[in-house]
């Protein structure tokens, strides 16, 4: 196949020493300036990991640096997907709603419900991220109550017996979760 970056492709192959893909050369600079003596790596030798700058400016991290750095990001991601997938959508669908008859339809709307409104706070999260890391890991640490909620709904115990409770539960516990896990998402 012919396209334009085809000549890049062709000047950045693997007999020809560079710094860059060929792709990324073609669309970020113009190749046809950069002569073959500046060029001192192969992209085999970029493959197999090899350096681009000297190895006085390389800096290798290990996992347990990158873990300590991003803790609170990292199990605040886990945590809010487990406190999920504990009442969802079993726990969850197992609340009786009084004005749906139907049981096939009440599982459409609570998965539904529990989708769009998992969207809304992704979207939301684009409108407006929250900046600090240790906000976003007590919010999460807090959303263990929706596991607590779902429980009483399921049981009917006391108001968690209302199709409104029982409703606005699943919206506030999807519309978190979505917001929480797309902020941390960015914030790592």
């Amino acid at each position: 196949m012919h396209t334009q970056y085809n000549k890049h492709y062709t000047q950045a192959g693997s007999n020809t020493k560079s710094r860059i893909s060929s792709v990324t050369g073609a669309l970020l600079l113009n190749y046809s300036e950069i002569a073959p003596s500046d060029i001192d790596i192969t992209p085999a030798e970029v493959l197999k990991g090899e350096s681009l700058v000297g190895d006085d400016q390389v800096q290798q991290a290990s996992i347990l640096q990158i873990h300590n750095r991003y803790w609170i990001i990292i199990w605040g991601i886990t945590i809010n997907n487990v406190i999920n997938f504990c009442v969802f959508p079993g726990v969850l669908l197992e609340a009786p709603l009084n004005f749906i008859s139907d049981p096939n339809w009440k599982s459409w709307l609570v998965i539904m419900l529990f989708n769009v409104f998992d969207t809304v706070g992704r979207v939301i999260s684009g409108i407006y991220m929250m900046k600090s890391t240790k906000v976003a890991g007590i919010l999460t640490v807090a959303r263990v109550v929706f596991i607590a909620f779902a429980f009483l709904s399921a049981y009917e115990v006391g108001i968690f017996k209302s199709d409104f409770t029982i409703l606005v539960n699943n919206i506030l516990m999807s519309a978190t979760s979505g917001y929480l896990v797309n902020c941390q998402m960015i914030m790592g």
